[in-house]
This record gives C-alpha cells, sequence and structure tokens, in this order.
C-alpha cells in the first residue's frame, strides 16, 4: 500500500487575527521605550533531574545504559531576558509552574529592575499571567508593571 513509517510534521494552529497589530504595537513599543523604562522578554520552564533518554544506535544483543539520580524531581524556573542589557534574571526555582511562581518572577523584576520607573514584560499567553491573582497583584503595582502578550 505504499505506507511508510514516520512522525507527522507539526504546523501551526490557528492563525491569530490580530498578529500583525499585536507585533506592530510591540514593535513600537520596543522602538521608542524611553530611558526610565525597561522591556522584559519573560517565560517559565521546566527542569527534570533525570535525564530524557532517546533511542540511539547499539550493536545487536548489547542495551546501552545510562546512569540517572534516582527519582525524578521536577523543578520550574521563571527567567526574563532584559532588552536594553540583554542580561537574563533568572528567579528562584518553585515546585510548580503556576501564577505563584508568576508572581514572584514578576516580584523579583520589580526589586532588580528598581532603577526603572516602569517594568514591560513580554509574555506569552499562558493561563496563569491573566489570572486573578495577577490582576490583583497588576492592580498594586500597575504603576511599575504592565504585562504585554505576545501573538497566539
Amino acid at each position: 500500500m505504499n505506507f511508510v513509517w514516520r512522525r507527522p510534521r507539526p504546523v501551526l494552529g490557528p492563525h491569530d487575527p490580530a498578529y500583525e497589530a499585536k507585533l506592530s504595537h510591540l514593535h513600537t513599543l520596543l522602538a521608542n521605550l524611553p530611558d526610565d523604562e525597561a522591556a522584559a522578554f519573560q517565560d517559565e520552564v521546566d527542569l527534570n533531574i533525570n535525564p530524557k533518554i532517546g533511542s540511539s544506535w547499539m550493536v545487536r544483543g548489547q542495551q546501552a545504559t545510562v546512569r540517572t539520580p534516582g527519582n525524578n524531581e521536577k523543578r520550574y524556573l521563571a527567567g526574563a531576558l532584559v532588552w536594553q542589557t540583554r542580561k537574563l534574571l533568572i528567579s528562584s526555582p518553585a515546585a510548580r509552574r503556576d501564577t505563584k511562581l508568576f508572581v514572584a518572577h514578576l516580584n523579583d523584576l520589580r526589586r532588580r529592575l528598581r532603577g526603572y520607573h516602569k517594568i514591560h514584560v513580554i509574555c506569552d499567553n499562558a493561563g496563569f499571567p491573566k489570572s486573578r491573582a495577577v490582576e490583583a497583584y497588576l492592580q498594586c503595582w500597575q504603576h511599575r508593571l504592565q504585562l504585554q502578550f505576545l501573538p497566539t
């Protein structure tokens, strides 16, 4: 039947109708950023203590081994790349990737970038930056922090 064993090719999902407008807004923001304001591209990452083991070539009948530390313990980091300085600011690791981690990172950015009047945090469209807890936090700090979202 002329079938082959392959993985499907991933393609991007639905197109964001406001894609061009959002990108234009971010370009304008970065091009005209005042000296007393900072922009930081923010994201989170999962850290696994056990390595991910994929396939490899081996001699038939002999299986390679990979030493692992034991139980897999996950940690999550939040970091931001500061547009002006190109410095990567990483907050303390957390046990979960959630609103609590995001708010702790915003707090960290606010303290570490205290020389700037306003900080524009450019982030993806994950659910927790739009949570009630983050909205409440931003109500207190709206004069210092403003979230900017990337196109979906």
